[in-house]
């Protein structure tokens, strides 16, 4: 949606009652002085003031959004004008998801790096030497960790890792060198 280029404010409160997003045909051509003061046109104590668009705000991308329209903000009653403010929206998880999905695997080594970085990977070495020779033979000489797979979904669970920590564990190993 465009950005308002007027705003209806009532003179009284200085308080935006309606944004406009042309300049009604009965308007066009009036001076800011005339649009000031709407008495002309049957509505007293009202005018109307341009919208002045602040810059876009810095935000996290992964994790915010600005909103698609310039929402009327403040009138400033010296300057004749009202702001146009943008709003920043947390993001829901699943927009948050949409933008940094699960990888389906990893390098084992980028595996091993995130558990020694978040000081996992003594303890997992520990539950791996007290499993079956095949998940020891797995965790030796596996070249990649599928998220589906369940051996990693074990350890996991032997972690007490919820699903949304090892979602996160594995973000980080795919861009961890």
């Amino acid at each position: 949606m465009p950005t308002p280029i007027l705003a209806k404010v009532d003179l009284s409160s200085g308080a935006v009652v309606a944004a406009l997003f042309q300049v009604p045909d009965v308007f066009v051509g009036l001076s800011r002085e005339a649009l000031a003061d709407l008495t002309f046109a049957d509505m007293p104590g009202f005018g109307l003031f341009p919208v002045v668009e602040e810059p876009r705000p810095a935000f996290d991308a992964a994790t915010e959004r600005l909103t698609d329209e310039v929402a009327v903000g403040a009138f400033d009653r010296e300057a004749g004008l009202v702001a146009g403010a943008w709003s920043i929206i947390p993001l829901t998880p699943e927009e948050i998801a949409a933008r940094n999905p699960v990888p389906a695997s990893v390098s084992a080594a980028q595996a091993c790096l995130i558990l020694e970085d978040d000081k996992l990977l003594a303890g997992v070495e520990a539950i791996v030497a007290q499993m079956p020779k095949t998940v020891q033979i797995w965790f030796d000489r596996a070249n990649t960790w599928e998220r589906d797979n369940p051996y990693v979904r074990g350890i996991g669970l032997e972690l007490d890792l919820t699903e949304a920590q090892m979602d996160e564990m594995f973000r980080r190993a795919a861009r961890r060198l």
